[in-house]
């Protein structure tokens, strides 16, 4: 897992692999794809923002059997959307 220090919301950007992060398709993160919460709520959330710990998790599956892993621990309480994430 990595730890983000200092991440802005204004000047940085997450990149993922998507050899890594199966599932996404390469280019900007589709607004479906993200979900402010530990929880996926629909088949369509990959990636997780938790804003009360800064956890930063991938969800295959969405809503399916498997579970969320947390792959970044940024600061919590940011303003993190989709647009943060570029899948490469």
């Amino acid at each position: 897992m990595d730890a983000v220090t200092d991440f802005s919301v204004l000047r940085d950007t997450l990149l993922l692999e998507n050899a890594f992060f199966l599932g996404l398709t390469e280019g900007a993160l589709a607004a479906g794809a993200f979900r402010i919460g530990a929880r996926a709520l629909d088949a369509d959330d990959r990636i997780l923002y938790d804003a009360q710990t800064g956890a930063v998790l991938f969800d295959r599956d969405g809503t399916g059997r498997q579970g969320a892993t947390q792959f970044a621990d940024l600061d919590p309480g940011l303003a993190l959307g989709a647009d943060d994430f570029l899948i490469v």
